[in-house]
């Protein structure tokens, strides 16, 4: 069963429920009445609908950012059109931005290609099977440990952009970075060993005091 989490500030399509409500997706609706508390890592889903709002001063970006820190992909749909919204979906992280009204149809299969594509992350010969959590490298298999897998996953989904600490220290740990830790540095590390071992290529690059890039 595909979880869907369908977030909203002042609008929803109630076409978009109906939808929901008869197809395969078990789905979770939720109005953002504040963005004092932003932490959707106890919410299970696979998948994010964030409906923007139709009153442009209210910022929408703190609740995409939140989401993205889930390593989970949004759908962002749009009611009023706004150029600039779309640039900063596109350019934050979001998988699709869609103009409302839209197609359901086009949603569905939106949906079901792009958790069909997450399933397999590919990055020049390096391979991640997220359903099956198996590692290759030029069709070497790599053992690796779960924090390693779950780091390396997430460096595939935003490759050549920088990910902070605070940023991955949030989505795969659940708290906020404290520069006294070195329990990401420790990872990277032996990650790095075994991604490397036998190869010339290093994917993975240290961003001085910011955080790591795939490169």
């Amino acid at each position: 069963m595909i979880n869907v989490l369908v977030l909203y500030f002042d609008f929803v399509s109630s076409n978009l429920i109906n939808f929901l409500v008869s197809s395969k997706y078990s789905f979770f609706v939720n109005q953002l009445l504040s963005l004092d508390v932003l932490n959707f890592s106890n919410i299970k889903f696979d998948l994010a609908l964030l409906f923007l709002p139709k009153h442009s001063n209210i910022d929408f970006v703190p609740v995409l950012i939140a989401l993205l820190i889930c390593s989970k992909p949004v759908l962002v749909l749009d009611p009023l059109k706004n150029p600039n919204s779309k640039k900063v979906s596109e350019n934050s992280g979001a998988v699709a931005y869609f103009s409302y009204p839209v197609s359901i149809d086009l949603i569905d299969k939106t949906i079901l290609k792009i958790l069909a594509s997450l399933e397999s992350l590919i990055y020049m010969d390096l391979r991640v099977n997220t359903k099956n959590r198996l590692v290759t490298r030029a069709n070497k298999i790599l053992k690796l440990r779960k924090k390693e897998f779950d780091i390396l996953t997430l460096l595939l989904r935003f490759p050549n952009k920088v990910l902070t600490k605070e940023f991955i220290y949030k989505a795969l740990w659940d708290i906020n970075y404290s520069a006294k830790t070195n329990t990401l540095e420790v990872h990277i590390s032996s990650m790095r060993k075994k991604i490397n071992q036998g190869f010339d290529h290093s994917y993975i690059k240290t961003v001085n005091c910011i955080g790591y890039k795939l490169i």
